[in-house]
């Protein structure tokens, strides 16, 4: 199993910060996982976050969620599929 803790996010081919309030501001707290979320953003990586977790990319100095720029909300009635597709897109190019 790999994390933001033994791995770098450019060995996958997207990251989902999940909700969590409690969760977020422990991660908010060290600079590894906005780090990882920085970096898999600059490689144009699909990132989709929970709730709360949007807080995280706020805090990397990532603007907005864009489904178009393969950043997706994800809750249980809406991004799950968005995020798989943009999963299958690989590259977002966009952000360019």
């Amino acid at each position: 199993m790999h994390s933001f803790q033994t791995a770098d996010s450019v060995l996958f081919n997207a990251v989902y910060v999940a909700g969590g309030q409690e969760s977020v501001d422990t991660l908010k707290a060290s600079k590894e996982p906005i780090y990882f979320v920085d970096e898999a953003y600059n490689h144009f990586k699909a990132i989709g976050v929970g709730k709360e977790g949007a807080e995280i990319l706020t805090k990397a100095g990532i603007g907005s969620i864009e489904p178009a720029g393969g950043i997706v909300a994800v809750s249980e009635k809406n991004g799950v599929a968005a995020f798989i597709e943009a999963i299958a897109k690989h590259r977002h190019w966009t952000r360019a």
